[in-house]
């Protein structure tokens, strides 16, 4: 086995055939600068679709003398990870929701702690729609932490928010079977905000939405609109929260305000860091956050939305036991 002081490199190898090396700080110690750490975890990702494609995927680490010592291998497939770190290959918090409520901002907070490994995409999307694949391609998806400087220490997120999906309840008990101790984080927005971002989104950014705003939320669409209109059922926060509530302990699920973000970010900061277990890193600037403006909707849809989710408001303060800025 190598010296954790003497390793200075690592690779990942699909099938045996590096993929990707990155040079590791000549010291594994608590001296080593964080600016050192960042570019290593930034550095240590490969594609999804690679993983996919290939049989067995292996974390290989080197010393100045060239010796190698596989600290990880695994069969992207059926096989077995013939590693002790195997319990370690899992995220430690998830960001699960709600679509559209800041859940980008808050996994780019978390990920900028020098002890937080980042995922590339930051989405997942294991337990929603790849599922098939199986729990060794999922822990494929921590297999950096093995070589982290920080490895005892480091910690890694799956910021799907697709998982709070009101089509998808059973991720809730699916997560917590694979890593029943994974901390639970979820951000709120006033779900009228929340259902016109989310059809600008769709129309101005993913394209596609050809309708026009005015179309999609038209009263006709209210009649059923649980089944007809996600954008209106991702918005009933209750119905999506309450699989989680029922497969997590409560203690271990972070309800935050979307809002918060914008009126005491470096309070809602805090209370996010504390959550996964970790300190506020030093020198962490909170800089404006959501750039996309849109025109103003017309009253009268405002008002057709605000209708429709005011008795669901109130079904998500008995939820949750108390109030969040659009529930007042």
């Amino acid at each position: 086995m190598l010296s954790s002081r003497a390793v200075t490199r690592a690779s990942i190898r699909l099938d045996g055939d590096e993929v990707t090396r990155i040079s590791l700080p000549t010291s594994a110690d608590a001296s080593v600068e964080p600016g050192a750490i960042c570019k290593t975890r930034l550095a240590f990702q490969i594609q999804t679709s690679a993983i996919r494609n290939a049989s067995v995927i292996s974390v290989v680490l080197e010393d100045d003398s060239g010796s190698t010592d596989t600290c990880a291998e695994f069969d992207c497939g059926e096989a077995t990870f013939s590693t002790e770190d195997t319990d370690r290959l899992k995220p430690d918090f998830a960001i699960i929701g709600a679509m559209k409520a800041g859940t980008t901002a808050l996994y780019d907070f978390l990920t900028r702690h020098p002890q937080v490994l980042p995922r590339m995409p930051k989405e997942i999307r294991f337990f929603n729609e790849s599922f098939d694949l199986g729990l060794d391609y999922y822990r494929s998806c921590f297999a950096g932490k093995l070589a982290h400087p920080l490895a005892a220490g480091v910690l890694a997120g799956d910021g799907t928010p697709g998982y709070m999906s009101p089509y998808h309840p059973e991720c809730a008990a699916r997560l917590r079977e694979f890593a029943p101790h994974v901390r639970i984080v979820v951000s709120l927005r006033d779900p009228v905000e929340r259902a016109i971002s989310h059809y600008y989104h769709n129309a101005k950014m993913l394209g596609t939405e050809s309708r026009s705003l005015e179309a999609v939320f038209a009263e006709a669409e209210f009649t059923d609109a649980v089944d007809q209109s996600a954008y209106l059922r991702y918005g009933r926060y209750a119905e999506c929260l309450r699989p989680w509530l029922a497969a997590f302990p409560r203690q271990q699920v972070l309800v935050l305000d979307f809002h918060d973000l914008e009126r005491r970010p470096a309070g809602l900061l805090r209370d996010l860091f504390a959550f996964v277990g970790l300190d506020v890193p030093p020198g962490l600037h909170v800089t404006k956050i959501f750039g996309n403006e849109y025109p103003e909707p017309p009253e009268d849809m405002i008002r057709r939305l605000q209708a429709y989710y005011a008795p669901l408001r109130s079904e998500l303060r008995d939820l949750l036991g108390h109030d969040l800025s659009f529930t007042l």
